[in-house]
């Protein structure tokens, strides 16, 4: 992945995991009988968290040219790094107060984390499908 590749990629996270954030917060609210006002001055937050989890995508930047243990080795820096950055920001808001919500906040960052995963992978695979097209086209000529 390249910066120009890991900064669009950041970018699009970005903008769905605040999407799931806003989407999240009030559904949560509404199942549980709550109601949650959050002053203007809060909704920065979203924001902030959507970035920190992003972040650490960064660090598949110039992936293309490591060997299958490293590959390994970024992806669990980059999963121990997003994980911490995610509930560490939320602790620090006060975010998680019950254990009901640490489990549905887990659950709701899991399924971000792996869609992205799946999205990211099935863009990579779709590229490699039309390379080998490509290369197919030129060899059989």
């Amino acid at each position: 992945m390249t910066l120009k590749e890991a900064i669009k990629f950041i970018s699009i996270l970005f903008c769905v995991i605040t999407t799931a954030q806003v989407i999240f917060i009030p559904t949560l609210a509404i199942i549980n009988g709550n109601y949650i006002l959050i002053p203007s001055r809060h909704l920065y937050r979203f924001a902030l968290v959507a970035f920190i989890s992003a972040l650490p995508t960064a660090a598949f930047v110039n992936i293309s040219r490591t060997s299958k243990k490293g590959w390994k080795i970024r992806v669990i820096i980059h999963s121990c790094l997003t994980l911490a950055s995610v509930f560490g920001a939320i602790m620090y808001y006060g975010w998680l107060i019950h254990v009901r919500g640490f489990v549905l906040t887990g659950l709701l960052f899991m399924s971000i984390y792996v869609g992205a995963w799946l999205i990211y992978n099935h863009q990579q695979r779709k590229l490699a499908d039309q390379l080998n097209e490509r290369l197919n086209e030129l060899h059989n000529e």
